[in-house]
Order: structure tokens, then sequence, then C-alpha cells
């Protein structure tokens, strides 16, 4: 049991880090949670051999983000915020049955929903280092790609930097998929 338990820590250190910033605080507060029905479903990655995602809506206003695919099922709780017009999904990893080898984090995507077509963005850690080498990141401190604003100044950040290409990279076109095929 300590060996897997020791294995399933390996993998979600493994799966958190990389090239996304997380936070440390969510991007919204209570009041700024919205429902769009239409996230629900599940969504596949475009091209060849796409990872795919399915969102069941949870509580009243919440997601449960599942891989559809994998050994290592990691379930996630999303809350969806729109700011000025884009939405944005804040994903925080959801009963992770290893809870001392894991600090909460949110993860920020920026999502585009057209119909049954879905792009999503990330904040970049190489980008958003580039904003701070030029003082244009006006935001709490960052270290080790993990952002430590509280949620109104990461809502001016995001809204800031939402279309400039600046902060936002990796990005990922979806297309509804249908389960059952």
């Amino acid at each position: 049991m300590r060996c897997m338990r020791l294995l399933a820590a390996l993998a979600m250190v493994l799966l958190m880090t990389g090239c996304d910033v997380r936070s440390l605080y969510p991007l919204y507060t209570e009041k700024d949670v919205i429902f769009e029905p239409l996230l629900l479903g599940a969504w596949k990655e475009s091209g060849q051999g796409g990872d795919v995602w399915v969102f069941i809506r949870d509580k009243e206003d919440s997601y449960r983000v599942v891989p559809a695919a994998g050994d290592f099922v990691l379930a996630f709780e999303g809350r969806l915020v729109k700011l000025e017009g884009r939405l944005y999904l804040d994903l925080t990893v959801e009963d992770v049955p290893f809870e001392e080898y894991v600090i909460p984090a949110h993860l920020l995507v920026q999502i585009e929903l057209s119909g049954d077509k879905m792009r999503t963005a990330m904040l970049d850690d190489d980008k958003l280092k580039k904003l701070e080498e030029l003082g244009s990141l006006k935001l709490g401190h960052m270290t080790a790609q993990v952002l430590t604003a509280l949620p109104k100044d990461l809502q001016a950040f995001v809204t800031q930097h939402a279309g400039d290409g600046t902060a936002f990279s990796h990005f990922k076109e979806f297309e509804r998929f249908d389960l059952t095929r």
C-alpha cells in the first residue's frame, strides 16, 4: 500500500510539473462563478490520438473534469468564470488520496466555446518571465511557476492579457466527441 501511495505521489508530481503556471489562489470569488451547459460532455483534442476530456456537472455551479483514457485517473474540479466577455476555467485536483504530498493549486485555462468546438490556452511560464523582465508583470509574487496573487489581482491580470498573446499559450483545439463510438 505504501508503495502504491508513493507511486501515485510521483505521478502527481510529474503531472503538476511542466511549463504551465499554477496559482495558490483561485481566479474566482463565489460571485464570479457561472455555469455554462455547453461545456458539458466529452471533448476530443484535434489531431491523431488527441486527449479526450469529459465535463460532468458536479455541484450547482461546478464541473467534474475527467480524462476519458489512461490508467491513472485524476479528476479535477472546475469552476467557470466570465471576465470581460471571456471564459476561464479554474481547475483544482479533486479527491487526492495522498494529500500530504500535494500543495493545492489552481490551473487557469482560457476557453473559447463555439458550438461543437472548444479552444483552450494556458498561462505560460516563459511568457510571464518575459513580462517580468520587461517590468510589466504587475502581479503578486511568482516563483517556480506558482502565482501568489489574490483573486481580484489575478482577474485584472488575465483580462489585461487575454487576447494579446503575452501570457497565454499552449493552444489546443477540441471538438465535441461521442464516447459511445
